[in-house]
C-alpha cells in the first residue's frame, strides 16, 4: 500500500471522526444543555446534528463526487427488493437473539444494557423523533457511510469498502446492543449501494427504520402481548427463513467471490492510525457509559 493511499485513508477517517464528534458530542450535548427538558424525547436536536454532519461531508467532497452521488447503476426488480426485505427480517431476528445474549453475558458482571436496547427499539410518540428515525437518520447515515466513506474506501477494494464501512456504521451507534445488528445491516446496505446505487440504500434503510421498526411496533401494540408475540414470530420468522434461503442461494452462486480474502496491509493501515483509534475509543466509551448496574 503506497504512502499516498495511506494518507488518503487517514483523511477519510478524519472526516468520519469529525462527523462523530459534531453529531454525538458538540451538537447534541450543547442542545441538551440549552434545552434540558425531555432531551431524549424530542428529535429537534438531531435535526441540527444531521445538518452539521451533512455540512462536513459536503465540505470534504469535490463537486464531481457530489454530482454523481445519487447515480443509479442498476434498477432493482420487485423480486430483488423483496429479497432485501427478507434479509432485513433476518437481521431483526438476529438482533433479538443478539440482545438477549449480550444481556445475559453482562448480567454475569452485574451490568445491564436494557436501557440501550430500549433506545434502539420501539416506536416514539413524538412526531419529531418519528421524522428523525424514519427519514433523517437513514438519509444522513447513508450519505456518510455509503455515500462518503464507502466510496472513498472502494479504491482499496470493494469487499473491504463494504465490510469496513459497515463496521464503522456499527460502532458509530455507540450502543452495545445495536452495534452487531447495525454491522450486519451495513453490509446489506453497502451491497445495495455498490451494485444499485446510494438512493436505493437510503430506501432500504428507511423501510427498515419506519416499517419494520416503528410501524411494526405500533401494529403489534394493538394486540395483547401473547398474541403480538405470535404475530411477530410469524412475520419476522417467515421473512428470516426466506432470507436464509436467498442468502444460501447467493452464497452458492458466488462462493468463490465471497471467500476471497481482503488485503491484510489494507486492514492494518485502516485500523492502526490515530483517527480510527480515536473514533473507536469514543464509540466504546459511549457503549460502556450506557450500561447500568443490574438491580
Amino acid at each position: 500500500m503506497e504512502k499516498t493511499e495511506r494518507k488518503d485513508l487517514r483523511k477519510t477517517l478524519w472526516v468520519g471522526l469529525t462527523c462523530l464528534i459534531a453529531f454525538n458530542i458538540a451538537i447534541l450535548e450543547a442542545l441538551v444543555i440549552l434545552n434540558p427538558e425531555n432531551p431524549d424525547e424530542t428529535g429537534i436536536p438531531y435535526f441540527f446534528a444531521v445538518a452539521a454532519e451533512l455540512f462536513i461531508i459536503f465540505a470534504a467532497t469535490n463537486k464531481r463526487t457530489q454530482r454523481h452521488l445519487f447515480d443509479v447503476y442498476r434498477k432493482p426488480t420487485a423480486q430483488e427488493f423483496f429479497q432485501w426485505v427478507c434479509f432485513l427480517g433476518l437481521t431483526q431476528i438476529i438482533f433479538s437473539y443478539n440482545s438477549a445474549l449480550i444481556e445475559m453475558l453482562l448480567n454475569f458482571f452485574h451490568l445491564s444494557a436494557q436501557s440501550q436496547e430500549e433506545s434502539a427499539t420501539g416506536a416514539t410518540e413524538m412526531l419529531s423523533m418519528f421524522i428523525y428515525g424514519s427519514f433523517l437518520a437513514p438519509f444522513g447515515e447513508e450519505i456518510l457511510f455509503r455515500g462518503f466513506l464507502l466510496q472513498n474506501f472502494k479504491r482499496y477494494g470493494t469487499r473491504f469498502a463494504i465490510i469496513f464501512s459497515a463496521f464503522l456504521f456499527g460502532i458509530y451507534h455507540g450502543n452495545i446492543v445495536q452495534t452487531p445488528f447495525a454491522f450486519i445491516l451495513g453490509i446489506l446496505l453497502g451491497y445495495v449501494a455498490v451494485v444499485y446505487g446510494l438512493k436505493y440504500a437510503i430506501y432500504v434503510h428507511i423501510f427498515n427504520n419506519m416499517i419494520l421498526a416503528d410501524v411494526m411496533d405500533r401494529f403489534l401494540g394493538l394486540f395483547p402481548e401473547n398474541i403480538a408475540t405470535v404475530i411477530n414470530i410469524i412475520i419476522m420468522g417467515g421473512l428470516a427463513l426466506l432470507g436464509l434461503y436467498y442468502l444460501w442461494r447467493k452464497f452458492k452462486m458466488r462462493q468463490h467471490k465471497l471467500l476471497a480474502p481482503v488485503d491484510l496491509t489494507v486492514i492494518k493501515a485502516a485500523i492502526f492510525n490515530l483517527p480510527f483509534c480515536l473514533l473507536l475509543a469514543i464509540c466504546l466509551w459511549e457503549m460502556i457509559s450506557g450500561l447500568t448496574p443490574l438491580k
